[in-house]
């Protein structure tokens, strides 16, 4: 952990070294970028097409906005922890973060 390693830091557990720094765990940090990320892609923000990443769900019952995505079917575990399947399951269907 780098956090462990600044000065004064290493007799600290986990949880206090990331108060003292005023961090989130990082399992929250990398979810909030992939976040971040899927907004820019879908808003064409960055030079990666949606139609690599994404598909919009055929459902157009949105809920206010028309940028459902559809979640892809996953066969094997190297796609399901993919950014896309990552981000989908998240946003989409609230699925849950491990000790959160």
């Amino acid at each position: 952990m780098f956090t462990k390693r600044l000065p004064g830091m290493m007799s600290l557990s986990y949880d206090a070294r990331l108060q003292l720094l005023g961090l989130g765990r990082l399992e929250l940090r990398r979810i909030h970028c992939d976040l971040i990320m899927c907004i820019k892609v879908t808003h064409q923000l960055v030079s990666i097409p949606f139609s690599s990443m994404f598909e919009l769900s055929a459902s157009r019952a949105t809920r206010g906005h028309p940028f459902k995505l559809a979640y892809p079917d996953s066969r094997t575990n190297v796609r399901a922890n993919s950014f896309p399947d990552r981000v989908i399951g998240i946003c989409c269907y609230g699925l849950k973060v491990n000790n959160v």
